[in-house]
């Protein structure tokens, strides 16, 4: 079956409660138990490097609502603007780059061991994030993808699906894509996992995936 081909069920109240409730409870312990941690690291990256120890940048989130996400700073201060130009759908998912030269020297640490995404944890309390869920696209990307769809004589119904589909829930700081299958290049792979996810959505399926993404990110299997 295509991905997006089978809809995504209806969530109820009840269960969407209860997806909150494990945000709510896991995001304000570990910002607790993390926080010397992020102080450690946020300092770090102050004197690793000219500019501010936050990165904030606009993605879309639940029903397409644009909210700020939060990342330790990785980059030399302005690298947005030094951004490699890529044309076409394969290059509206952003992937990070193994070895980009905008990164500083606490930034290479930081994206090996997926600490730079740590502040989202701050989203996931505020309600602009969940735990689990699909990976949030900048408002840029959002914006291209739309246009180019506008422009295309056949739109692709896949693409429109997984987009649809995916503006139903709260983006996430981890999921199934990021567990199983970063190894996977492309977009067509990260569409099948968000199109799994969505479908097989579940607490149990979110307990999951939190349990194994630390795994997935030391031992090399799920980061990239």
């Amino acid at each position: 079956m295509p991905p997006g081909e089978k809809p995504v069920p209806e969530q109820t109240p009840w269960i969407e409660a209860t997806h909150r409730a494990l945000d709510l409870v896991v995001s304000a312990g570990l910002l607790i138990l993390l926080g010397p941690l992020l102080l450690t690291v946020a300092v770090l990256v102050k004197l690793d490097s000219a500019g501010p120890c936050l990165f904030a940048q606009q993605r879309a989130g639940k029903q397409r609502r644009p909210f700020c996400i939060l990342k330790f700073r990785s980059m030399r201060d302005g690298a947005e603007r030094l951004r490699p130009s890529r044309d076409g759908p394969q290059s509206w998912p952003v992937f990070k780059l193994a070895n980009d030269p905008r990164l500083t020297r606490v930034g290479r640490v930081l994206r090996r061991l997926s600490l730079d995404e740590l502040p989202q944890l701050l989203n996931v309390l505020l309600g602009d994030m969940a735990l689990v869920g699909p990976r949030p696209l900048p408002v840029s990307d959002l914006e291209r993808f739309e246009r180019s769809q506008r422009e295309a004589g056949e739109p692709d119904a896949t693409l429109n699906r997984w987009h649809q589909d995916r503006a139903r829930v709260r983006p996430g700081l981890t999921g199934l894509w990021q567990v199983y299958g970063r190894h996977q290049p492309g977009v067509d792979a990260w569409i099948r996992y968000d199109c799994q996810y969505l479908r097989e959505r579940s607490l149990k399926l979110d307990v999951t995936l939190l349990l194994r993404t630390l795994p997935a990110v030391f031992g090399r299997s799920g980061a990239r």
